[in-house]
């Protein structure tokens, strides 16, 4: 599972149970009945392959995202997935790890409305979530966001450097502009010159 971050059953928390199981099954029998729950938990069912297919588009394009300009590797966000479901009760896991499983989660919906030939306005009043979800990703992607890792976050602060320190200027030491002396003599011939 941590390479797609959710599985098929995870749709119907978050998105409404009926629309993700009308979604995920085609009405070839013409009796226009939904799929079930337990058929999202039957790996070779339909819709169990219609719903896995849209959550492994939908997590490559996550990873797709977050690979640009190597802010994230794959294994950092499954690594995230994973200790999260090592320890489900930990509120801080799962806080690292609900980002990444409610943008899968918003793609996968998405692309399951596409597949019905919503497209447009129809997508934006039916998977609202899926429109801010590709904007979110963009976010990540150009730095603007971050996923709660702490040497991505740590790496985002700014430090602060001297400027003007061994910097060349021609200035030093050319009779051309005269003696300029920084604080430091040194005697050479019976001579004190700035060094």
């Amino acid at each position: 599972m941590a390479e797609t971050y959710i599985e098929p059953t995870d749709l119907l928390t978050f998105y409404d149970r009926n629309r993700v199981l009308e979604l995920c099954k085609d009405d070839t029998d013409g009796t226009g009945t939904p799929a079930t729950a337990a058929q999202l938990q039957s790996v070779g069912s339909a819709p169990y392959v219609i719903a896995n297919s849209a959550i492994t588009v939908a997590a490559s394009t996550l990873d797709s995202h977050c690979q640009r300009g190597k802010r994230y590797t794959r294994l950092d966000l499954e690594a995230i997935i994973a200790a999260w479901l090592d320890d489900e009760a930990d509120v801080a896991l799962a806080k690292r790890a609900a980002l990444i499983r409610q943008l899968v989660a918003d793609l996968a919906f998405g692309y399951l409305m596409s597949r019905r030939g919503f497209t447009g306005s129809q997508m934006k009043e039916m998977a609202p979530r899926y429109e801010e979800a590709l904007m979110t990703l963009e976010a990540i992607a150009a730095g603007n966001m971050v996923f709660d890792i702490d040497a991505n976050v740590n790496a985002g602060a700014p430090s602060s450097v001297r400027i003007g320190v061994n910097v060349y200027r021609p200035s030093l030491n050319n009779r051309m502009f005269g003696s300029w002396f920084d604080g430091a003599f040194q005697q050479n011939n019976g001579n004190w010159f700035g060094v």
